[in-house]
C-alpha cells in the first residue's frame, strides 16, 4: 500500500502544476491537492518552508550543526564517542565563536552581556534531527586491545598463517591451537534465578571460602578433538588424594607451581609430554601447526628448539588479539568456566562450603565434557576465520556496532485467577461465589483428597532427588576424610602414574602388616618358657619411708 503523501509534499505539488499552468487559480490548487489556501499563497510569494523557519530560530547555523555532527561521527569513528555534555560544551564553543549575545542590541548597555548557550535539551533535539545518531551506554575497553584491532595488522597475520600453511603444506587437520585459562576453586558464576517478587534487591549466592587459583593447559584441533590437559595446582608436592579414586583419565597430567601458575618448565614438559605424543599418531601430513599467543614460556630456547626438531610449526597471534583470533578464547574457554560456576553453585545447594583439589578435578571433568565437544571447537575455528580460512569472519567484527533490537510489547492479559486453599470460612464462601456454581461435599471431599495426594507426592519426589545427591555428596566427603600421603616432590604425573604410586605404597603397607601378623604368631607359639617374650609388671611392695623396712610399713597399715 502507497504510504500517503506529506503535507509539503502536497505543496510541492500544487506549486508545481500552478508553474506549469495545468491549474492558474491558487484556489483551486489548494483545493486539488489538500493544502491550506494561504499556506499556497504565502508559498507562491517567495515565502519558506516551515523546516526553513525553525533553522533561522536555532541556535546554530546549519553550517555550525553540520561541523558539529561531522566532529561527533570523527570521535566514534576513533574509539571516543562524546557524552551529552562534551557535546553540549562544544555546542556553546561554537557560539562564542561566534559571538552570539542574548540582548538584540547590546549598545543599550555598558554592562558585559553573557554569551549565548544551549539549553538542557539541546543535544535530545540535536539527535532528533539526525536519525543516525543514538545515545548508547559505553562500556570499558582496554588500550592496547583497541591499538592491536587495527585491521591492516589483522589482515597481515592471516596473510602470514596462509604463507606459512601453502609453504609447508599444512593440512587443515594438522591445526592445532593451545593456551592457559586460570580457574578460582571456589567462585560460583553469575546466573539468573527464581525468587519472591515481593523481594527489592538481589539475591546473594553464598561463596565457598577457597578462591586458589589453578591454570589449566588445553589444546584443540581444527578437525574438533583434543588434546589431554594438563592440570596446574599451587603447591610444591604432589597428594595421594589428587589419585587415588580418581574419576580422571589416566593420561591427564597434574602439575604444581609455588602459585598456581604455569612456568616455563611446566609449559616444555606439556609440550613434550602431551602434546608431541599425543599428536604425533594422528598427523596426517608432514608438518603440525601449532597457533599461540605471545607468552613468555611459548618462546623459550628450549620450546622452540623442540618445536624445529619435531616438526611442528608455530604462528605467534598479535599481541592483545587472542579475543578474535584464537579459538580457544572464542568458542571453549567462556563456556568452560561458566559451566563450572554452574557446577560450583550447584554444589553449594547441597551444603558445600569448601572447593579442595579433589573436588575441583571432578567437577572440572564434568564442566570439560560439556564443553569441549567437536561443535564447540569447530566453531571457534571457523569464528576465528582459520578452517575454513576466511579472514572476514575477524575483519568484518572489528567494525560491527552491535545492535540490541527493542523487545516486542508484552500484551496486557487480564490478572488470573489466584487458586489457594481456602484457609477458612469466608474465604470459602468468597470463592464460592467467584465460581457461581454448586459443588457437592462428596466433589468438593474428593477434591481434597487429591489435591493433597498431588501435593504429597510431588513432595516425595523433591526429597528423593535431594537425598540422592546428598548421599552422594556424603561418599564424596568420606574419600575427603581419608589420609592423604606425600607421593612426589614438584614436576608433573598422568593420573596413572599417581595411581601406581598408590598402589605401590599401599602393598607395600599390606605387606608389613602381614609381616608385623606373621611375627606375633611366632611369638605367641613360643609360650612363657621362651626369653623374648615380654614379661608382665608386677608392683613392688611398700616400704617403710623412715627405715625402708616391709614389716614396719605392714604395722603402721593394721588398725589399732
Amino acid at each position: 500500500m502507497p504510504k500517503p503523501l506529506q503535507h509539503e509534499d502536497r505543496i510541492q505539488l500544487a506549486l508545481e502544476a500552478l508553474r506549469s499552468g495545468q491549474i492558474k487559480i491558487i484556489r483551486k490548487a489548494a483545493d486539488a491537492f489538500g493544502v491550506p489556501k494561504s499556506t499556497l499563497h504565502r508559498r507562491v510569494k517567495g515565502g519558506g518552508t516551515r523546516q526553513e523557519a525553525q533553522v533561522k530560530n536555532r541556535k546554530l547555523r546549519p553550517t555550525e550543526e553540520a561541523a558539529l555532527i561531522q566532529w561527533i561521527e570523527s570521535l566514534d569513528d576513533r574509539g571516543m564517542s562524546p557524552t551529552i555534555g562534551y557535546i553540549r560544551q562544544m555546542a556553546d564553543l561554537l557560539l562564542r565563536e561566534r559571538g552570539g549575545f542574548t540582548l538584540l542590541d547590546a549598545s543599550l548597555t555598558s554592562t558585559p552581556v553573557p554569551a549565548m548557550t544551549v539549553g538542557e535539551n539541546w543535544v535530545q533535539r540535536l539527535l532528533h534531527r539526525h536519525p543516525h545518531l543514538e545515545t548508547k551506554y559505553s562500556r570499558k575497553y582496554d588500550y592496547q586491545r583497541a591499538l592491536c584491532e587495527d585491521p591492516e595488522k589483522i589482515s597481515a597475520w592471516f596473510a602470514r598463517v596462509q604463507r606459512t600453511i601453502n609453504e609447508y603444506g599444512v593440512l587443515d587437520s594438522d591445526i592445532y591451537n593451545f593456551d592457559e585459562t586460570g580457574f578460582q576453586m571456589g567462585v560460583a558464576s553469575t546466573s539468573k534465578v527464581v525468587t519472591r517478587s515481593d523481594r527489592r534487591n538481589r539475591p546473594v549466592v553464598i561463596q565457598p571460602g577457597n578462591r586458589e587459583w589453578t591454570t589449566v593447559i588445553e589444546c584443540i584441533n581444527a578437525s574438533g578433538w583434543s588434546v589431554d590437559p594438563m592440570i596446574i595446582f599451587e603447591g610444591k608436592v604432589h597428594i595421594s588424594s589428587w589419585y587415588d579414586g580418581s574419576v580422571l583419565p589416566k593420561t591427564w597430567r597434574i602439575g604444581v607451581s609455588d602459585n598456581g601458575w604455569t612456568t616455563d618448565e611446566l609449559t616444555f614438559e606439556w609440550l613434550r609430554e602431551v602434546f608431541e605424543p599425543q599428536t604425533r599418531k594422528r598427523t596426517v601430513g608432514r608438518y603440525r601447526l601449532l597457533i599461540l599467543d605471545g607468552h613468555g614460556s611459548h618462546s623459550t630456547p628450549a620450546f622452540d628448539k623442540f618445536c624445529t626438531e619435531h616438526r611442528i610449526l608455530t604462528e605467534c597471534m598479535p599481541p592483545h588479539s587472542s579475543h578474535y583470533l584464537q579459538p580457544l578464547d572464542v568458542s571453549c574457554f567462556a563456556v568452560l568456566k561458566r559451566t563450572y560456576g554452574d557446577l560450583v553453585k550447584a554444589k553449594i545447594a547441597l551444603g558445600v562450603h569448601h572447593i579442595d583439589k579433589p573436588r575441583f578435578l571432578e567437577l572440572f571433568l564434568e564442566a570439560r565434557k560439556k564443553t569441549f565437544d567437536t561443535k564447540n571447537i569447530a566453531s571457534g575455528f571457523r569464528a576465528a576465520g582459520l578452517l575454513p580460512f576466511d579472514p572476514t569472519q575477524v575483519l568484518c567484527r572489528l567494525q560491527t556496532r552491535i545492535r540490541t533490537p527493542s523487545p516486542p510489547p508484552t500484551p496486557i492479559q487480564p490478572p488470573s485467577l489466584p487458586l489457594k486453599t481456602p484457609a477458612n470460612i469466608v474465604e470459602l464462601d468468597s470463592l464460592q461465589r467467584k465460581h457461581q456454581r454448586e459443588i457437592s461435599p462428596t466433589d468438593q471431599a474428593l477434591q481434597k483428597i487429591i489435591k493433597g495426594c498431588q501435593m504429597a507426592m510431588h513432595n516425595a519426589t523433591l526429597l528423593q532427588e535431594e537425598n540422592s545427591r546428598l548421599r552422594a555428596e556424603n561418599g564424596r566427603q568420606k574419600r575427603k576424610r581419608a589420609r592423604r600421603a606425600f607421593i612426589q616432590a614438584g614436576g608433573t604425573m598422568t593420573i596413572g602414574e599417581g595411581m601406581t604410586h598408590i598402589e605401590a605404597s599401599q602393598n607395600a603397607l599390606q605387606k608389613g602388616q602381614r609381616s608385623q601378623e606373621a611375627r606375633r604368631e611366632v611369638e605367641g607359639e613360643a609360650g612363657p618358657s621362651d626369653t623374648t617374650a615380654p614379661k608382665a609388671r608386677k608392683r613392688a611392695q611398700p616400704k617403710c619411708s623412715v627405715c625402708g623396712s616391709l614389716n614396719r610399713a605392714q604395722r603402721q597399715k593394721m588398725p589399732l
